[in-house]
């Protein structure tokens, strides 16, 4: 499985939760998951400002993307921690990839 596909099964998994009301979001979940949404709209940007930028930017943007998750969710627990911390650990590829190409010796 690929990064996208974790994420989309963790979406898919939360909505259904959500769906047959075994998670039930608080009014502090939903706070803070609207200011995790607003700070990785920030961070990241709509796709079509993604596509423009250089690999590299885009890099940046992701790992600033996990930290956004990352801060939501040291305010949380529950459900809400549960779905923000598989997130991290969806997103955690990024800390791995480089920068930059490796230089051939």
């Amino acid at each position: 499985m690929d990064m996208g596909t974790d994420m989309e099964g963790l979406v898919r998994e939360a909505e259904r939760l959500i769906r047959e009301q075994v998670w039930v979001l608080s009014l502090d979940d939903r706070t803070v998951a609207a200011q995790a949404t607003a700070d990785l709209l920030a961070t990241v940007g709509t796709p079509e400002s993604q596509q423009s930028l250089p690999a590299v930017d885009r890099l940046e943007h992701l790992r600033e993307a996990l930290a956004a998750v990352a801060i939501a969710l040291a305010h949380v627990h529950g459900r809400l921690a549960w779905f923000l911390g598989a997130s991290a650990t969806a997103l955690t590829p990024v800390l791995h990839w480089r920068a930059m190409p490796t230089r051939a010796s």
